[in-house]
Formats: C-alpha cells, sequence, structure tokens
C-alpha cells in the first residue's frame, strides 16, 4: 500500500519546458553570457488540492508565479516543441478533457485527441511526433487519471504533431506512464509494470515498441520519473527503495545503475537534467523530511547540492522541469535611415493604416506638420499641415495615435491675441485626421496649456494634458460626435503618458515640487470617468504597454507591472537612459545607457539578447516596435529603420 501511494503523488511530471536551443545567430549583435541555463519550472500543491505553477532562478531569486493569473493549474504535463515555438498538454477540466496544441504563449489552442485518459504528451525531438499514454485498448473503461487508479492499465502511443496517425506502440495491457524521447529520437524511455501488483520500473524501447527492455532494479521498491541526459549517455530517474526516496541513475543499456542521493531521512522526488546537462534538479527535503519541501540542484554525480527555494510550509512538489537555454533567438540591424522632411522638430511617431506616422513641428514658424511614410521603403506618401498646432513634447513621442477610422494628434496652439511666448496663452487642441484623404477634419479645443499623450479604446479618445490651474486632465472624447464627454482632473501638474489597456485607462503623472519627481501611476475607470486609484512608483520611470502588461524603465532597471492592479510582477536589472521604451519585434526595446544603442530587453529568456548601433549622424529619440521592426525617430527629423529576424 505505501509503494501505491508513493507513486500516486510522484507521476504527475511535467517532463517539458525543453524547447530545443534555438540557432546561434552570425551577427555582430550577439551578447556574451547568454549561454547559460534557462528556469526551472514546478508544479506543487497543498494538503487541500490547491495547485500552482512556479518558477525559480539558479541567482537564487527565490519562487514566484510562472505565469501571470490565478494560482490554479487547469493544463498539466505541458510539454514544448523542440523549437519553443508550440506547446502540448492536457486539460484536465471534465467537459474539456485530451491532449491540446498551442502557440507557446497559448493561444489558437486545438484539440488534437479527445479520450478522456490521453495523458502525458511529450515531443520527439524533431517535433514530428508526439508520445503520449492512453487507454484505447479498452475503449470501455472510463475516466481515470492513468498511473494512478489500479484499474487504468495504459498504453503508450505515438502521433503526428497534428494528432492524426495515432498508433499503439506497445499494445499489452501493461501499466505505462511518462513516455520520454531519446535525444536522437530512437527511442522512449518510461516507467511501467507488468500489472497493478508490480513494482515499476524504468524500461526503454525502440521508438516503434521493440527490443524493450527493463532497464532499473527497482530495488526494494519502485522506480519512476525517467529523464534521459542531453547527451544520452544517462538516465536519471527516482525511486522508493525499502521505503526511503531517492535519486538514481542507468545507462540506456541497463548497466551501471548508481545511487546518487538515498538516505533515511531524505525526501527526493521529480529528477530532471539542465539543458546543457551540468546539472540536476529535483525536489524534496534533504537530511530533514520534517521540514517544508524545496527546489534544489546537484551536480551530475550527486554532489554539490544546492537548495534554489522553499515551498510554502504544507507544500508538496509535484513536477519539476527545466527550462530551455536559449542562445539568441533574433539578429537586428539597421536597414535605412530617411529624412522625413520636417523642417524643425519631429516628435511623435506611430503605426497604422498600412503607414508610419510622424509629428512635428516647422522651425521658426511653430506651424504643425504630420507625415505619413511607407513603412517598407520610408517614402513619403503625405504631408499634412495642422496649422498652428504645434505637437507633442520634444522627447518621448506621445501625441499621435490611431484609432477609431482616423489619425489622432494633439498639440499647443497660441490663444489668438496673447502675446508670443506668454505659456498661459495656449491652447491645447485635438487634430483629426482622415487617412484616406490625409486631411484635418476636425479640431477639438480642451483648453489648457500643455499638450501630452493620446489613448484610444472603445469608450472613445483620451487625452493627457495640463490645464491652467497647473494641474493634469484627462479628456474623453466622443468620437462620433467629436465632443468632450467628460474631463478628469489629476492631483499632480506634470505628465506625459496616457495607456488603455485591460479595461482601463493608465495616466502616469509625476509627483512636482521644485523639479519633477516621482512618478506615479492613475487607473481611471473609463465607465464612470473616476479615479479609482493612484500608485506612486517611488522614482522618475518611463513606460510602455505591450504584451498584456505595462513596462516601466527608470534607468538602472526594466519592471513588468501587472494592468489591473499597478503591482510589480518582475524587475531586472537593465541599464538604460530611462527615457524610451517601446514593446514590440519579440522583447522591450530600450536606449542603452550611452543614450544610442537599441537594445532588447527578451523577458521570454531574462537577457538583453539583441543590440545594435543606429548611424553615427542621427541621436534617437523616440522607439516604436512592430511585429518584425523597429522604428527610430532622431532628434535630426529623420527615421531610422531596424529590421529583426
Amino acid at each position: 500500500m505505501s509503494l501505491g501511494i508513493a507513486v500516486v503523488t510522484t507521476i504527475f511530471a511535467i517532463d517539458a519546458f525543453r524547447a530545443a536551443p534555438i540557432a546561434k545567430p552570425t551577427g555582430a549583435e550577439t551578447l556574451d553570457g547568454m549561454l547559460g541555463n534557462g528556469s526551472v519550472y514546478l508544479r506543487y500543491e497543498d494538503n487541500q488540492g490547491l495547485s500552482r505553477l512556479g518558477v525559480v532562478e539558479l541567482d537564487g531569486s527565490g519562487l514566484r508565479d510562472a505565469f501571470q493569473g490565478g494560482p490554479a493549474v487547469q493544463y498539466e504535463q505541458i510539454s514544448f516543441s523542440p523549437d519553443g515555438m508550440r506547446l502540448a498538454y492536457i486539460n484536465t477540466w471534465e467537459a474539456d478533457q485530451g491532449i491540446y496544441v498551442a502557440n507557446a504563449d497559448g493561444s489558437q489552442a486545438m484539440k488534437i485527441t479527445d479520450h478522456v485518459n490521453d495523458s502525458w504528451p511529450n515531443w520527439s525531438p524533431d517535433g514530428t511526433k508526439i508520445a503520449f499514454v492512453g487507454t484505447r485498448f479498452d475503449a470501455s473503461l472510463g475516466f481515470c487519471h492513468p498511473g494512478v487508479y489500479a484499474d487504468c492499465l495504459t498504453d503508450i502511443y505515438a502521433m503526428n504533431a497534428d494528432g492524426s496517425e495515432i498508433t499503439d506502440v506497445t499494445g499489452d495491457p501493461g501499466w505505462e506512464f511518462d513516455p520520454v524521447w531519446s535525444p536522437d529520437g530512437t527511442r522512449i524511455a518510461f516507467a511501467s509494470t507488468p500489472d497493478v501488483a508490480g513494482l515499476t520500473a524504468i524500461t526503454v524501447m525502440n521508438a516503434d515498441g521493440s527490443d524493450r527492455m527493463t532497464l532499473s532494479s527497482s530495488n526494494g521498491g519502485s522506480d519512476f520519473d525517467p529523464d534521459w541526459s542531453p547527451d544520452g549517455t544517462q538516465i536519471i530517474f527516482g525511486g522508493i527503495h525499502y521505503e526511503n526516496w531517492g535519486l538514481f541513475e542507468v545507462r540506456p543499456d541497463g548497466t551501471d545503475e548508481r545511487t546518487l542521493l538515498f538516505d533515511v531521512g531524505t525526501y527526493a522526488v521529480e529528477p530532471v537534467w539542465s539543458p546543457d546537462g551540468s546539472l540536476i534538479a529535483f525536489g524534496g527535503n534533504v537530511d530533514n523530511y520534517g521540514e517544508p519541501e524545496a527546489v534544489y540542484t546537484m551536480k551530475p554525480d550527486g554532489s554539490g547540492i544546492t537548495k534554489l527555494a522553499d515551498l510554502p510550509d504544507r507544500w508538496s512538489i509535484r513536477e519539476i522541469a527545466w527550462g530551455p537555454t536559449p542562445t539568441l533567438v533574433s539578429t537586428a540591424s539597421v536597414t535605412e535611415t530617411f529624412d522625413v522632411g520636417l523642417q524643425g522638430q519631429a516628435s511623435g511617431l506611430t503605426y497604422g493604416f498600412g503607414s508610419i506616422w510622424v509629428d512635428g513641428f516647422e522651425d521658426p514658424t511653430g506651424l504643425g506638420q504630420v507625415i505619413r511614410l511607407d513603412p517598407e521603403t520610408g517614402d513619403e506618401q503625405a504631408d499634412i499641415s495642422i496649422g498652428s498646432v504645434a505637437p507633442g513634447w520634444e522627447v518621448g513621442g506621445g501625441g499621435i495615435a490611431v484609432g477609431e477610422g482616423s489619425v489622432w494628434v494633439v498639440g499647443t496652439e497660441q490663444v489668438p491675441g496673447a502675446s508670443p511666448g506668454v505659456f498661459d496663452g495656449l491652447d491645447t487642441v485635438l487634430v483629426r485626421i482622415d487617412p484616406s484623404t490625409n486631411h484635418v477634419v476636425d479640431r477639438v479645443v480642451l483648453g489648457g496649456k500643455v499638450a501630452a499623450d493620446i489613448a484610444i479604446d472603445v469608450n472613445g479618445v483620451w487625452v493627457l494634458f495640463g490645464g491652467d490651474d497647473d494641474e493634469m486632465l484627462v479628456a474623453r472624447i466622443d468620437p462620433a460626435t467629436d465632443q468632450v464627454v467628460a474631463t478628469i482632473p489629476l492631483d499632480y501638474a506634470f505628465g506625459h503618458y496616457v495607456f488603455a489597456i485591460d479595461g482601463s485607462i493608465l495616466a502616469f503623472t509625476n509627483e512636482t515640487t521644485d523639479v519633477i519627481g516621482n512618478s506615479v501611476l492613475n487607473f481611471i475607470d473609463p465607465i464612470t470617468n473616476t479615479i479609482t486609484r493612484s500608485i506612486p512608483q517611488d522614482e522618475y520611470v518611463w513606460p510602455a504597454v505591450g504584451d498584456g502588461s505595462v513596462w516601466i524603465s527608470s534607468g538602472p532597471s526594466i519592471m513588468r507591472l501587472d494592468p489591473s492592479s499597478g503591482e510589480v510582477v518582475e524587475t531586472w536589472q537593465v541599464r538604460s537612459t530611462g527615457d524610451a521604451l517601446a514593446v514590440g519585434a519579440g522583447g522591450v526595446w530600450f536606449l542603452g545607457a550611452d543614450g544610442r544603442t537599441i537594445s532588447r530587453w527578451n523577458p521570454t529568456v531574462h537577457a538583453v539578447d539583441v543590440s545594435v548601433d543606429p548611424p553615427s549622424a542621427t541621436t534617437p529619440n523616440v522607439l516604436l516596435a512592430s511585429a518584425d521592426s523597429v522604428w527610430v525617430l532622431n532628434f535630426e527629423g529623420s527615421v531610422t529603420l531596424v529590421r529583426v529576424t
């Protein structure tokens, strides 16, 4: 009975999160130090069955949630395709049981099997096949979790990655689970027993089911959770021998079985190799069975045991998987730099209606301009005058946006009759441009004296600007009538950015005394037009929105914020100028501390993985990222196109 319970608690292994390393680029933009191992993932569970998916790093930074969202784990046994672009998993919801394939971010999920007991998907190294466990030999068998209930005898199957051509590989009434392909794709290791009363052992067979051979001894108990070393020379596994838990290793031909970690009082489970084969991660307790569980690493010979993170009290590790070791995913290169035709200061940059849009003003007249560019060639498609409205800021790119079938530009103009150069003699004006004709179709005078930024959502056009009473305001404009339907006062006299994300309007302002101080994130309810909360940032930050998150840069660091709560989810030490940020083309783009180098922070690999130098005659100011390009607006009134591959 103790052996049966022991197996139940350990078989939910995710032998996943193992995307094959992506080919290292040949360009000069590669960055040294990118060859370390990735993150260690784990699923852990409390004594009430609540399940969480966490991640720890080798730097000892502690345990955090692996993915944004609630703690419940609906998907189990996740396995990444070798290229890291797709994943396979099982859905544990009763109405949705089966194996699914989706993009690596979980989008475009497709159910590829529909048998209630299909489980343990594992990609072949070439990405064309998926091995899995099921009970198709007995179609009358109701739901059971393979490997848990004694009546759930299973087979190992293989299918194409789209779910077609399912083949029963083992074809026997034994109990088999947790298949893992060898690195060369020729064999499959798994745990098995010939009947429900037998002891489980590590077994290996050819990928077609032939030449099946038992490898492990199951000495005094059971063996389970196999994992191939990256070079294919060893298989590590967990086991219960004489009612004690341990970690063991054997060669794929069944020779040289040896103990790596085994002692009275030690509880060790779920061993997995690091992607480079230099370490083994596992969970449990070392030397003290009664202590809270933890995640550890050790060297392949069992030495050098290091604790990475403790679990909360009364939580137990159920699965561990080690993330891939990306080398570098992309390269970037300057394709072209071209003059946008502005005779003065270029201010803002955005993309929409198949074009790049740049706003600014002429010198010395101060008349506003919007230049429309072909995103492939940089050719000018239109030069649109917006009259006496001078857009935006000198720095940052606020003040131009696309949406509701129009291009919107916010700027300031001299109030008729006011003395030239008088700050109080200015009005904030919102200009609407029809992209089908490239003509100004309306002007909305907002008052105030400082134009800042625009955001657009289903509720309207939102403009951040400075009012006449030294306070920042957010105006909501109905695009159907171009009328102001609400004006929301903010508590501070300076602000730069406004965003629409996750059903809220986010306005960044700054504390002001004698100088512009720390940033404040203000949440506005777009239904009631009221501020719901304001969150001080404790430093001056530069924000951007993308990939479902809010990103901020302070100069020494880049942080990701939860768009619903405003809380900091992750922080990385990344040095930048702190005054330009864009999200897209595979990550978060920023200007390096030198004010010139254009770099990408890749949150997937937790590193700066692409950097490129702009032309020497330019001074980068504003960044705009699309799917595969970064557009850089320079102080000199030129635009540099950076292609990302």
